[in-house]
């Protein structure tokens, strides 16, 4: 068969290699902007989904969602991280800037199983450690109490497992008109056409790069999980061991393999985002 590069037509493509039924939906969306365990819930961010589906309402995408996914039960959590933000160079606050997809769900909140949620987390004590901490606890303390308040497809209520959030040190940028340098990772300059206008920097300034880290944006396999490492960036060994002890009891006889994807999430991604997991096929 042809690979026609139109990458709309990819699930019309897969549908036809596997023999599966193509379902419709009238909604923009990309997979890792919803999470869902299987039973019938799907947790949304309300600020992606507004983005992509301008002038749609919350009960239209529900419906939808509920047609092309055979969901029952759905919550909405308000915003992503902070230093997850929409698209091309964006200024976080102040000197600090990203690259993101605007509130990608596997970048903060996954079920481990139907009932268990595992939610991205700044503690008291590193909220103050610099501004986007501060954003990401007011976000993540916003949307734990609207997981607190919600109950699964049975009525009950979550297991909400707080997965710490890494500790990154920024990469510092120079923000170019025109770069002095072929762009490359790591990068030293940024050019300054891809701000959004409003928050383009000048020239010369020194900017603070934020990957887009976190240890949710992970994969899982038959027999092992997938994380990224980030004590190489900044991350101390025992907060690693601890977010290892929560995936080895949250997906227990897996192996937990940790592996560097850090220029990945300084492109606002992570191994979640850049793969497809397809169920076999029962004969």
């Amino acid at each position: 068969m042809d690979i026609d590069t139109n990458t709309g037509n990819v699930s019309a493509m897969m549908a036809k290699v596997c023999g599966a039924k193509l379902i419709r939906c009238n909604a923009f969306h990309e997979g890792g902007g919803m999470e869902v365990n299987g039973k019938g819930m799907l947790i949304l961010c309300e600020a992606t989904e507004m983005q992509r589906n301008p002038g749609r309402t919350k009960e239209e995408l529900e419906g939808e969602y509920r047609k092309a996914l055979g969901v029952t039960k759905i919550i909405w959590m308000k915003q992503g991280l902070a230093d997850d933000p929409e698209w091309i160079l964006r200024r976080i606050s102040g000197k600090y800037i990203g690259v993101g997809i605007g509130g990608h769900t596997d970048e903060f909140v996954r079920f481990s199983d139907p009932n268990t949620i595992l939610l991205a987390w700044v503690d008291e004590k590193e909220k103050d450690l610099n501004p986007v901490n501060r954003m990401n606890y007011e976000r993540l303390n916003e949307n734990f109490n609207i997981l607190r308040m919600s109950t699964d497809q049975d009525g009950r209520p979550f297991i909400i497992v707080k997965v710490p959030l890494p500790d990154i040190v920024p990469m510092k940028v120079v923000a170019r008109n025109k770069l002095t340098q072929p762009l490359s990772l790591p990068p030293t300059e940024v050019p300054i056409s891809a701000f959004v206008p409003s928050e383009a920097p000048r020239e010369g300034d020194t900017l603070l790069w934020l990957p887009a880290a976190t240890y949710l944006n992970y994969l899982v396999t038959n027999e092992m999980v997938l994380l990224p490492t980030y004590t190489s960036a900044g991350t101390t060994k025992e907060k690693e061991d601890a977010v290892r002890k929560i995936f080895s009891e949250q997906f227990p006889g897996r192996e937990i393999r940790f592996f560097n994807m850090i220029y990945q999430n300084y492109s606002g991604g992570g191994i979640h985002c850049s793969t497809q997991q397809q169920p076999s096929v029962k004969k």
